[in-house]
């Protein structure tokens, strides 16, 4: 008999209404579990917390229970679990087999490769969003003329102009918002409330256009530009 531990996990309290919900998670773990002949269930751990930690209480816990019965640890889809190296590295020290709903070929070294490159890609992806926006906004001042911080703002004023002045910064933030665009249309994809969106952007390491944390009140203000709804 082949017994298997269940993980789910959400990144916000908001995806339970979405695809990547708690409940859809278990239905799909349910049917793919049913599907295999002798197979039970023993255990379930689910969470609301980033995959980007490590250190999650639930997730350590399941590791844990697979290891101690000798059962498959299953997840409905990777990124639900891990969404970095270290993580997959920690599971392979523990030596825990682990089976994924939306990847099926997890066993033996063709397995093995195509969790660490999914990792990888993941980890790549992420940081070269950073990259991208980093890049974006530094061009998108040159271009626009409009310069950051308070003195070289009011040299800017002094030059051209209250009136020129308040229409350049309108029109810079314009621009700066269009780069951070393709983000806010995936974070408003998934439901997140302001709050979500904001705990997201931190958990995947984003920082705002001057070096900041994102707060609700700036999710706020961008999806605003952008013309967004607020979830």
């Amino acid at each position: 008999m082949t017994q298997f531990v269940s993980y789910r996990r959400c990144s916000t309290n908001r995806q339970s209404e979405s695809g990547l919900g708690l409940m859809a998670q278990e239905q799909t773990i349910q049917e793919h579990v049913a599907r295999i002949e002798g197979s039970e269930l023993i255990a379930d751990y689910c969470e609301v917390e980033s995959g980007k930690r490590t250190d999650r209480t639930e997730f350590l816990k399941a590791v844990a229970h697979s290891k101690r019965t000798n059962s498959v640890l299953i997840c409905a889809k990777l990124d639900r679990m891990m969404r970095n190296p270290e993580t997959l590295a920690m599971i392979r020290r523990e030596n825990v087999r682990v089976f994924f709903c939306d990847l099926p070929e997890t066993q033996g070294p063709v397995g093995d490769l195509m969790v660490g490159i999914m990792c990888s890609f993941a980890t790549f992806e992420r940081e070269r969003l950073v990259e991208r926006i980093k890049e974006g906004l530094a061009q998108s001042d040159k271009r626009s003329g409009n310069p950051d911080g308070g003195a070289a703002l009011a040299a800017w004023t002094r030059k051209n102009g209250n009136g020129a002045a308040v229409e350049g910064a309108r029109n810079a933030a314009d621009k700066r918002a269009e780069i951070w665009r393709p983000v806010f249309e995936e974070l408003h994809a998934l439901g997140l409330s302001l709050a979500g969106m904001a705990r997201k952007l931190d958990a995947d390491g984003v920082r705002t256009a001057r070096d900041s944390a994102w707060t609700a009140t700036a999710c706020r203000r961008m999806i605003g530009r952008l013309g967004l709804a607020t979830a």
